[in-house]
């Protein structure tokens, strides 16, 4: 399998630096891979969890993980790229407090998706956005409405943090 999970060292620093409130918060997971960002959330007390992704021997192990873990009544699975997952999440009018994604490396994807979430009306006031990318892939300080906050180096990974602010003359959003 292709799929590339957070390695546990990293996972552990990236939710040392957030907040440690995720009680009633709602979790984006993208590009979900096993899910071990979204159920960290889950088990850190995250009222649901969307996972997106469009690999399908990903998706029969992100599935099993979520069952495993208890958390398939919080959680959603869906089976898409990310911009069509995107897409299907802002017709519901969904919006989340966390957004997780780890694109695969070696593609240049990660910005290209900052902007894609930046321009979605997924984001909610104060939306943080946490993107694990190659430390060779470069990220601008500001993508759209996002606006990085802290970045840290992990070997050859780097996490990016970024905050959703809402600019000025858009509408109000939960």
């Amino acid at each position: 399998m292709n799929t590339r999970p957070t390695s546990d060292k990293i996972k552990e620093s990236i939710f040392n630096i957030l907040p440690p409130d995720f009680d009633e918060k709602r979790i984006l997971d993208l590009f979900a891979g096993t899910g071990n960002m979204g159920i960290e959330a889950l088990s850190r007390g995250a009222m649901t969890a969307v996972f997106v992704e469009n690999d399908r021997t990903a998706l029969l192990v992100l599935e099993k993980n979520i069952r495993n873990c208890r958390f398939f009544h919080k959680s959603q699975i869906v089976g898409s790229t990310v911009a069509k997952g995107i897409r299907i999440l802002e017709k519901r009018g969904d919006k989340f407090n966390f957004i997780f994604l780890d694109p695969p490396y070696g593609r240049s994807i990660v910005g290209d998706t900052l902007e894609r979430v930046s321009r979605s009306d997924i984001l909610g006031d104060n939306t943080l956005v946490v993107a694990e990318h190659s430390f060779g892939e470069t990220v601008e300080e500001d993508v759209g409405s996002l606006t990085i906050t802290d970045q840290r180096r992990y070997g050859k990974t780097l996490v990016s943090f970024f905050v959703h602010r809402r600019i000025e003359g858009q509408n109000p959003q939960s």
